[in-house]
This record gives structure tokens, sequence and C-alpha cells, in this order.
């Protein structure tokens, strides 16, 4: 999965950093070991950065089981040299980690609502054909 970031602040940036948090009903421990490393950035204080980040759960160790919960966030941290450095942290994403079974069936479901939208729109098409057949035959000039 990947997540794009994009921070920014005017007094430049010292630091963005990938966060990973795991919570899996299966252990007791909260896991992190194998992510977040920090992104440190290039140049001279930017004041901008952006950038993707491919989240691969298979580097988490141990791995996150079926059931478990992956929550990932941004940090950035400012060069605020008055007040001291500012740390803010962007929304938290949550990755659930499922069957394959479970994903076929989420799956099957969207490829059943869309054929659903799709019958709703045929029906539709067909209603607005018949009634422009039907004008057209009423308004014919013998």
């Amino acid at each position: 999965m990947k997540v794009s970031y994009k921070a920014a602040d005017d007094f430049g940036l010292t630091t963005v950093k990938f966060c990973c948090r795991v919570e899996d009903p299966q252990s007791t421990a909260t896991q992190v070991d194998g992510l977040p490393r920090p992104m440190e950035l290039v140049g001279e204080e930017p004041q901008n950065a952006s950038g993707d980040r491919v989240v691969n759960l298979s580097q988490l160790v141990p791995r996150p089981q079926v059931g478990a919960l992956v929550y990932v966030w941004i940090e950035a941290q400012d060069n605020n040299g008055i007040r001291g450095p500012v740390v803010t942290l962007s929304k938290q994403k949550v990755i659930a980690v499922v069957s394959e079974e479970q994903k076929r069936m989420e799956l099957l479901e969207q490829i059943s609502q869309r054929a659903k939208e799709i019958e709703k729109l045929y029906e539709r098409q067909r209603d607005v054909n018949q009634k422009t057949d039907e004008s057209i035959r009423a308004n014919r000039k013998p």
C-alpha cells in the first residue's frame, strides 16, 4: 500500500518521519520493529517536502496476523528557533490485515454492488428510450 505525504513549514523542516504501530489481538505487544525509519530531508532547511512511502507489512517483525490493525502516519518536525522545534502529526490511516478469503468476499461484494448499479442504469436508459419512442409516435403527423 502506498502512503503519500506533503509537509510544509515557514521555519523549514528538519525531519519527516514515517511512523507505524501494529495492534495485533493475538499478541500482547505493540509492534514497531522493522519500521519506522526517519526520512531525513536533503538541503538547507527545506520548507516543503513531499513523497510516497510503500507500506510493506511483510517487513514488520513479527509479521502481523489476520485481524491485526496497522496504523500509519507521518510526523514532521520544524526548525522553529524561537519556541523550539514543533512536531506535527498527520491523521492516522488504518490498514486491516485480512485473510485471502475475507478479501475475496469483499471484492465479490463490490462487484455485486457495481452490477446492481449497472442494472439500474440499464433500466433507466430503457425507460428513457421507451418514452422517447412513444413521444415520437404520438407527435407523428399522419
